[in-house]
Formats: C-alpha cells, structure tokens, sequence
C-alpha cells in the first residue's frame, strides 16, 4: 500500500511539473485551434463529430473553482441533483444531460487516479486533484485518457454515454465530488452557485 501511494505521489509531481514546463515553453495557441462542440447537436452529429486521434483541450465553461465536466454545457443541463431519491438511498452526485459523444473535460488539475468499466457505473473514471479531491465520472461511453495520466483543467477525459445502469436511457454523465479518507460525497453545485458580494 506504502509503495502505491509512493507511485501515485511520484506521478503526480512528476505530472505537474511537466505541466508547469509545458506552460512556460509553449507559446498560447491561436483562437482558431481550439475544438468546439455544439451543446444542442443531434446524437447522430455528435457521434459524427468524435475525434479519430486524442483531442486536445476544448474550450468548457468556466464558473466558481471548477470547469464544469461537459464541454459546452452548464448547469441548466444538470436532470438529477444531489440528495434526490433513489429507492431507499440518496444520489450522491448530479446527473448531467449531453448528446452521447459530447466531450467529458477534466473539472480541475490532478491525474486520473482510476479507470474501470462495470457495475451501475459502466464505464468510470475517477480524478485526483492536488488537494487530495476525488472526481468521479460514470456512464461514460469512450476514454481518452490512460490510469495515472497526468491532467488539465478542461483537457478530454473522454465522452458521455449510457454505460452501467443507465443502459438505454438518456445519456449523460453521473458526476461526484469525494472529500476525505472515507470519501464523503458532497454536493457538486456548490462550486457552481453564483456569488455574491
């Protein structure tokens, strides 16, 4: 156990440091070479439009201490809010609504910590931010990213589907906020609230 928290350390580190290098010796791109994603396209032009090598970072919504997780959309897409019932236990994350195939986005900087596929959750991915946070992301269709990759704020992660319990109903991400050692999940909309001064 020692050692594989030693290796997740090591990655980390070494991920952000080649982050911060990366930074400071590349020049800014221009505005025409970012990929963008219409929020309201037609599933079948969603599916169109999935890349045929890794992507690079999209531009995503912007509010509070996070991006939000699905490029091009915001929280007027969340169908499924935290504490609402499910039989005799709570939702634990919200549920937000894209066409299969719409770019699931690194919500902060940190390295995937997980990838698995099975279970209710299908196909998940699990992201931890230097703060020791976990993010985890369910129902995915596709991956972009490989186990201890370090990320980006707004870099692919890979892209919403139906995977898991959700087989055959409308595709979105299932999206979770882990505080703490015992990974208390707290309310992810609370880094989208509006402030007020």
């Amino acid at each position: 156990m020692f050692y594989k928290v030693l290796l997740l350390e090591i990655v980390l580190i070494g991920g952000m440091i080649s982050l911060k290098v990366r930074q400071t010796s590349e020049a800014p791109p221009s505005s025409g070479t970012e990929v963008t994603v219409s929020s309201r396209a037609s599933e079948d032009r969603a599916t169109d439009l999935l890349p045929t090598e890794k992507p690079k970072p999209v531009s995503t919504i912007r509010s509070g201490e996070l991006t939000f997780p699905v490029a091009g959309h915001d929280t007027e897409d969340v169908i499924s809010v935290f504490g609402d019932k499910r039989g005799k236990r709570s939702h634990e994350g919200i549920d937000i609504k894209a066409p299969r195939g719409t770019y699931v986005v690194a919500t902060t900087n940190g390295f995937v910590e997980r990838i698995k596929e099975g279970g209710s959750g299908g196909k998940q991915l699990y992201l931890r931010d230097a703060k020791g946070r976990l993010y985890y992301y369910a129902h995915l269709d596709s991956w972009e990213v490989e186990e201890f990759e370090p990320v980006e704020a707004g870099q692919i992660l890979g892209t919403v589907g139906d995977t898991g319990n959700a087989k055959n109903t409308t595709p979105h991400l299932h999206f979770e906020v882990l505080h703490g050692k015992d990974k208390e999940a707290i309310d992810p909309m609370e880094y989208w609230a509006p402030t007020f001064p």
